[in-house]
């Protein structure tokens, strides 16, 4: 069944052009080949017209560990995903819980309300949905939870008016971080 939904959905976000550009991963006919040399092609026009390119890469620890259900869960609308099918994946992730074992001794259940199962055929385009709108802040590119920001400075502003590379980036690197803790958690 989850073989079935997600082949669907992401049929639907990829001919409806809802997954940003600017994401790599888990999409058909696309790798992190592709992103290293549209990145590497863009940083070498820069540095060839006598300018400058700076990047921050970034990766998120135990990405699919953090996504926060309710965020998640609160977006799906807005892709346009049937009421039926939004209903689905709240039930997907509802009543989920983990217990922890140390030394032959358990804790209680305690219920989960972040991450996406491992192993699902479905998680990775969850994941997708819920970091989607990060790739509308700066200039970032993705290959699922490693992204990548840039400024480029060739003498003539094309980032960010005329915003050295070295302020482009960390306000891209700024952009990051925010969208991280407001909708991932951690420092």
């Amino acid at each position: 069944m989850e073989s079935i939904i997600n082949c669907q959905l992401m049929r639907y976000l990829e001919d409806h052009q809802l997954i940003s550009d600017r994401q790599y991963g888990f999409r058909r006919r696309r790798s992190a080949g592709d992103l290293l040399v549209y990145l590497t092609h863009r940083w070498a026009e820069a540095v060839e017209s006598k300018g400058e390119a700076l990047a921050v890469s970034l990766d998120i620890a135990k990405a699919f560990d953090r996504v926060w259900h309710k965020a998640l869960l609160s977006k799906l609308p807005s892709y346009g995903l049937p009421e039926k099918l939004c209903n689905w994946i709240t039930s997907f992730l509802a009543g989920r819980s983990i217990k922890v074992v140390v030394d032959g001794a358990c804790s209680d259940y305690k219920p989960i309300n972040a991450g996406v199962p491992q192993g699902c055929v479905l998680s990775p385009t969850l994941f997708l949905l819920h970091i989607n709108d990060m790739l509308l802040t700066g200039n970032i590119h993705c290959y699922a939870d490693d992204s990548t920001g840039d400024a480029l400075y060739t003498g003539r502003p094309i980032f960010l008016g005329k915003t050295s590379p070295s302020t482009g980036t960390n306000l891209c690197l700024k952009s990051s971080l925010c969208w991280t803790k407001s909708r991932i958690g951690g420092d």
